[in-house]
């Protein structure tokens, strides 16, 4: 069963992004990924990292991150997935409070520093949210820390595709998460990790592969996540070879129960 991409009738740009997602390898959050004319797929996912996250702040739970070039050879995607386990038809809005960027190194050979990031911001409540973007251009500072940019690129409303300044396509919105993982196959293969301590316990590895396709069980199917995708010319990243990471970040009061100080994010 698949879920609808949007509550609105896709536009082109995001008819061509399910299918991007439909056959590309799952990214990895926090990923360092190299886009040349030849892409690596990554082979990894990450959903709920901790319990923190999970409960506290769900929006902030990184999943997947794509790299690839657009169907045009002068263009690049950027898409990152985040805010995981979402029902089926429900309308989760987004997080106003945390900062979602894009970070790109293009030292030759890469330093693990941005020199570009492109962030995002949203405002307003469900269903009427807007997403604003910043950049690409230098950081304020680079690391950890993150102030936003003093200039934004433009912003337009949420789960349509925006069309910005040179050349800049972005669409924030919600999605099928695009990631495949047979859970029950996976537990027969290893057991709960303290399975010792069960009922009964299986032995670990009596299992030794997953199910073929066709029968192995997407536990995925039914969930949606948030996804920020944005189509923009290499240029605008350097034209060259490039690296890049995702973040999100909360602003700094909210880890000390102190007042605030200023808009500076800490990851």
């Amino acid at each position: 069963m698949r879920i609808p991409l949007t509550p609105t009738v896709p536009k082109p740009f995001l008819r061509q992004f399910s299918q991007w997602q439909q056959h590309l390898g799952v990214g990895l959050g926090l990923l360092f990924l190299v886009f040349m004319s030849t892409l690596l797929p990554a082979r990894a996912s990450d959903h709920q990292d901790t319990s923190f996250l999970g409960c506290r702040f769900p929006a902030g739970d990184l999943t997947d991150l794509y790299v690839f070039e657009s169907p045009d050879p002068n263009n690049v995607v950027l898409a990152m997935d985040f805010d995981p386990f979402i029902p089926r038809g429900a309308d989760r809005p987004f997080d106003p409070a945390l900062l979602y960027q894009f970070k790109v190194d293009t030292t030759v050979p890469p330093d693990g520093l941005e020199e570009l990031v492109l962030q995002f911001q949203f405002s307003g409540t469900a269903p009427n949210q807007t997403v604003t973007m910043y950049g690409p251009a230098a950081p304020n500072v680079a690391g950890t820390r993150s102030t936003l940019l003093a200039t934004a690129r433009g912003s337009g409303p949420v789960n349509q595709t925006i069309n910005l300044p040179d050349g800049v396509k972005l669409f924030a919105g919600l999605r099928k998460d695009p990631f495949f993982f047979d859970l029950e196959r996976f537990f027969e293969i290893l057991p709960d990790r303290n399975y010792l301590l069960q009922p009964n316990p299986a032995p670990p590895l009596q299992v030794l592969s997953f199910r073929p396709p066709g029968q192995a069980m997407d536990m995925f199917a039914n969930f949606n996540v948030h996804s920020i995708v944005v189509e923009l010319p290499r240029q605008l990243l350097g034209g060259g070879r490039a690296g890049v990471y995702m973040s999100i970040s909360l602003p700094e009061q909210d880890f000390a129960n102190v007042p605030p100080t200023g808009t500076v994010f800490a990851c």
